[in-house]
């Protein structure tokens, strides 16, 4: 009997085993990268969702641990800055009656990292996309029942992706890197001025 049970639980300890091994697994930098927020922008007539945005990110940073969060340009390494550039709710699928079931939620942004020391940019996203489907309404079987649901799991999946460029970044030989082009860093330029 002791044998049986050892063979069934057998593969779930491996599977266990490889599930860990892979979520410790993720590239690591050398050094601690400090990372300071800028201001979020906000393009759009959606009120607050810059806020929403700017404050997903910096818990995803603490939540991934690679890169450190810090509240002054000061204590920084580099400056994120996040624009919202457009913020489309748009019904998806009907049901027999013409009611709503599904909405997609899209949005369009632009994320850039600047060195704290001199602003100079050094790494551009640029009108990146990202979609999230829901339900208008609760279901048993669970899911996102309502907008501002999908847009947490909309900035968490943003955050995750600018996370993880980032960090891939950091890890690019320095002849690899993509080069900013001189507009790019005039029009961060210019957001700077602005604030």
């Amino acid at each position: 009997m002791k044998k049986i049970i050892a063979i069934l639980f057998l593969p779930l300890l491996f599977g266990a085993c490889s599930f860990i091994n892979n979520a410790f697994n993720q590239p690591q930098l050398d050094r601690v990268v400090k990372i300071y927020i800028r201001p979020s922008s906000n393009l759009t007539n959606q009120f607050g969702i810059d806020m929403e945005f700017m404050l997903a990110f910096a818990n995803e940073i603490q939540r991934d641990g690679r890169l450190t969060f810090v509240n002054s340009r000061g204590q920084a390494d580099a400056v994120v800055s996040l624009s919202i550039i457009s913020y489309d709710n748009e019904p998806l699928t009907y049901d027999a009656n013409m009611n709503v079931e599904q909405y997609k939620l899209s949005v369009i942004f632009k994320a850039t990292l600047a060195n704290a020391s001199d602003n100079q940019l050094v790494w551009v996203k640029d009108r990146a996309t990202v979609m999230q489907i829901y339900r208008g309404v609760a279901t048993i079987e669970g899911g996102l029942a309502n907008q501002s649901q999908a847009r947490a799991a909309l900035w968490e999946k943003a955050s995750r992706n600018i996370i993880r460029d980032i960090v891939k970044f950091y890890l690019t030989p320095v002849e690899d890197a993509v080069e900013i082009m001189p507009e790019q860093q005039e029009e961060y330029e210019r957001e700077l001025e602005e604030q």
